[in-house]
């Protein structure tokens, strides 16, 4: 009966079902539609991660779909693309009957589509209006929900041990967070930046590597140079040549990233994808903003460093740019390598949490006429080794093996006062973090426990 009492106040059938407010068609979602049925129509609706959403209404062979969608002076704007497959209509490649930019806030806007629709569609009796409403009505209630609230204990863990890392190339990076790697030029960030994109692509990542600097072709020259061919890595690293800014080139990135699966991003650099002035907190925000636009991935970040007392510990500009990271790295080239072929660049952690600071090391990069080879180095220069704790200058002298007290001072004294090199040395002893010992001939060594470090 109350079916009937719908039914009646809708008036007689036409030849096309009128379209009624969604809880009034809810008990009609799972039922096909009868010849002649003029109760309603059914739509299926589907929220699309990292894309955007899709209405379809299979009765009438019309979807519409809804992508780049971002807030523009108070409003949600997205790009809609209305397809329709009934005999008539006005459809071009693609079976596009419309597609455009539209405001889903704008009452205008939704009058001005539906007329359109109405006009290329061919069918009046079709509601386009009434339509292209509950559209605008079901983004714009997502949107404003934004994500449902959870219970952090029903969250389910994973079976295994989670480790928050990706070691690429044996640099360490994370999974879900990013990470800045800064130095000043000459340091090889951007050429080991792609080795270790090329190193993720090849265990599986799907990279999508995004450079304001350098052409495709160089970078495929680099790759080649890296790897000897391409082949195992064709469909898993994709590049993009970038033009403006990061902010402002969010949307086709964001088509991308859903387009390919990507689950790593590397920006290079954020000199140039920064929007300027790149020392203004809000160049930083909005650049962090358009990066959680991307989805839950990794994401490397190549920066440069200041002329600042502060310039070896956080990269250049505003100190939100230092913040945003979820660790960050400062790269350091030696300048006392015996070939002239070849690099040093040492490796360190400034930042870290969600671990704890990670010890430095050191990567070597040799340069010949038809290939580079990149790998584990080691600390060449006081230059370099200035840029240590005194916590790590012990761990690091101690690596290879136990040393003399003697020794191990003057190995950890440059830069520190004599007495707190003592007292550190002294309370990782008590800590058990070190011990000493003594030698065959009597000689009291310092040594690193197993399995520990400072």
């Amino acid at each position: 009966m109350k079916d009937d009492a719908l039914v009646s106040d809708l008036g007689p059938p036409t030849k096309q079902p009128r379209i009624l407010p969604a809880a009034a068609t809810n008990f009609l979602k799972e039922k096909p539609r009868k010849p002649g049925s003029f109760r309603g129509l059914a739509r299926n609706w589907f929220v699309i991660p990292g894309v955007g959403y899709r209405m379809d209404v299979p009765d009438i062979q019309v979807t519409f779909d809804v992508a780049r969608v971002r807030l523009k002076f108070d409003e949600v704007w997205g790009l809609l693309t209305v397809r329709a497959q009934f005999a008539g209509a006005k459809i071009v490649a693609d079976n596009v009957l419309s597609m455009g930019d539209f405001s889903f806030s704008s009452v205008r806007a939704r009058h001005e589509r539906s007329k359109e629709l109405e006009t290329r569609g061919c069918e009046a009796s079709i509601d386009w209006r009434g339509l292209v409403e509950e559209l605008a009505i079901k983004v714009l209630s997502h949107e404003e929900r934004g994500d449902p609230e959870i219970a952090l204990a029903d969250v389910p863990r994973p079976e295994k041990e989670y480790s928050p890392d990706i070691i690429a190339a044996g640099m360490p990076l994370l999974r879900h967070h990013p990470v800045i790697w800064f130095g000043d030029g000459g340091a090889a960030k951007s050429l080991l930046a792609l080795y270790a994109a090329a190193d993720l692509a090849e265990n599986g990542y799907r990279v999508l590597y995004c450079d304001w600097e350098l052409t495709a072709e160089e970078h495929a020259q680099r790759i080649t140079m890296l790897l000897g061919n391409m082949h195992s890595i064709r469909d898993t690293l994709f590049y993009r040549r970038c033009n403006r800014p990061f902010v402002d080139d969010i949307l086709p990135i964001r088509d991308i990233i859903a387009k390919r699966k990507i689950q790593f991003l590397i920006c290079d650099s954020l000199s140039f994808g920064a929007k300027a002035p790149i020392e203004s907190s809000e160049s930083a925000l909005g650049y962090q903003q358009a990066l959680r636009e991307c989805g839950d991935i990794g994401s490397l970040h190549i920066a440069h460093i200041n002329r600042s007392e502060q310039a070896e510990e956080r990269p250049f500009g505003s100190t939100y740019w230092h913040n945003m990271a979820r660790a960050t790295w400062f790269l350091k080239r030696g300048e006392d390598s015996p070939y002239p072929n070849e690099i040093t660049v040492g490796c360190f952690n400034k930042k870290a949490n969600l671990t704890a600071l990670r010890a430095p090391f050191a990567m070597r990069v040799e340069f010949s006429r038809e290939r580079i080879a990149v790998g584990p180095g080691v600390f060449t220069d006081k230059m370099i080794e200035k840029n240590l704790t005194l916590k790590q200058k012990i761990e690091l002298a101690l690596k290879y093996g136990p040393l003399s007290e003697e020794a191990l001072f003057a190995e950890c004294s440059m830069g520190h006062k004599a007495d707190s090199v003592r007292k550190t040395i002294d309370r990782w002893i008590e800590k058990k973090t070190l011990t000493r010992t003594l030698d065959i001939n009597g000689v009291t060594q310092i040594r690193l426990v197993k399995g520990n470090q400072p």
